[in-house]
């Protein structure tokens, strides 16, 4: 049961992770720039996380990989949060 809702995890946050990137790529400039990182910030990293958590299950990453990459994915979101407030920031000239 643990395969199929990682599996359906995968095919929800891509959708949503494809959709969100249309709508700002279609809200363009700026505004589309942040949204797009914030996008990637949250929804990457969820993604990557389900991949890594079915792959831990199938045997393929042992639990002391698995908190390292969780680790990694927690700041690599972090970044990508970051990022999009100094671009934000730059605009509005904070």
């Amino acid at each position: 049961m643990l395969i199929l809702s990682n599996i359906i995890a995968l095919v929800l946050v891509l959708w949503a992770m494809i959709l969100l990137v249309i709508v700002a790529k279609k809200i363009g400039g700026h505004v589309g720039k942040v949204f797009k990182l914030l996008v990637l910030g949250i929804f990457f990293s969820i993604f990557i996380h389900a991949i890594i958590e079915l792959l831990g299950y199938l045997g393929f990453i042992d639990e002391k990989q698995l908190l390292f990459i969780m680790g990694v994915l927690l700041s690599l979101g972090g970044i990508f949060f970051i990022s999009a407030g100094i671009f934000a920031g730059k605009k509005l000239k904070i």
